[in-house]
């Protein structure tokens, strides 16, 4: 009489069925869709970056500029965001702005407020122009 099943699992053919299944679940997540994000950071003087720093190096993150970082994850922006959330010190802004679905940007600012942009007051006046068309 055939032993039943669960004490046909526990033994060899039972270790070879869960590692060919642990396989072939590290090969589909190996082949998922990543998404492209790009992480722009403000770093305080008096903030802690290291804890965020550690996970932009293990997910490979490349630099793009200054303070910006760009990376491939297969994460929606909900669960990223709230990642990073857990991060960061206070004195770190983060924008997190990644591609959904190849249907244009999200745009989220994910930690810190808005301060007076390094820009502001360098427009002139339209009405200070004259036409040269005379």
């Amino acid at each position: 009489m055939p032993a039943p099943k669960r004490e046909r699992e526990t033994g060899r053919e039972g270790i070879e069925k869960r590692a060919a299944q642990d396989l072939a679940a590290r090969q589909q997540q190996a082949n998922a869709p990543q998404r492209l994000w790009w992480l722009a950071l403000d770093i305080g003087v008096r903030s802690d970056p290291r804890a965020l720093f550690e996970w932009l190096d293990q997910v490979g993150a490349k630099e793009c500029g200054e303070s910006v970082a760009a990376f491939k994850l297969d994460s929606d922006e909900a669960s990223l965001a709230k990642r990073l959330s857990g991060l960061v010190s206070d004195g770190i802004r983060l924008y997190l702005i990644g591609r959904h679905d190849g249907a244009g940007g999200q745009f989220g600012r994910l930690s810190g407020g808005r301060k007076r942009p390094p820009w502001e007051g360098f427009a002139t006046d339209k009405g200070d122009i004259e036409d040269e068309e005379d």
